[in-house]
């Protein structure tokens, strides 16, 4: 089955991912600084580039799975979890990337290959 919807919409939020999260790591900074009486730098710095690492190798690893109809429904589930789980930890500051990630793994659960 043609999954270029999926692929290209995980690709797009992939991309969003990056540039959200640099764009929102002084976002991610405040929101952790109450927790850290020596302020939250370090901790929105690690999160945001463990975010913006993890957001690529999902892209990566779900287009890979959707190309040639191969484990689409890991990838579905995969795109899904990562997209609530960072929309919680960063307090909705991913909610582009995250939409698109959510849609396409949406996509992907709700469309039925041509083998089963």
């Amino acid at each position: 089955m043609n999954r270029s919807i999926e692929i290209t919409l995980t690709i797009i939020g992939g991309l969003a991912y990056v540039f959200l999260v640099g764009m929102y790591m002084e976002a991610i900074d405040k929101a952790y600084a109450e927790s850290n009486s020596m302020g939250g730098l370090l901790e929105g710095f690690t999160i945001g580039f463990g975010i913006m690492g993890a957001a690529v190798i999902i892209s990566i690893l779900a287009a890979i799975w959707f190309k040639g109809d191969k484990k689409p429904l890991a990838a579905s589930f995969l795109l899904i979890i990562f997209a609530v789980a960072t929309l919680f930890i960063t307090h909705g500051g991913t909610f582009v990337g995250a939409f698109f990630y959510l849609i396409a793994g949406i996509l992907g659960v709700g469309r039925k290959s041509k083998n089963s």
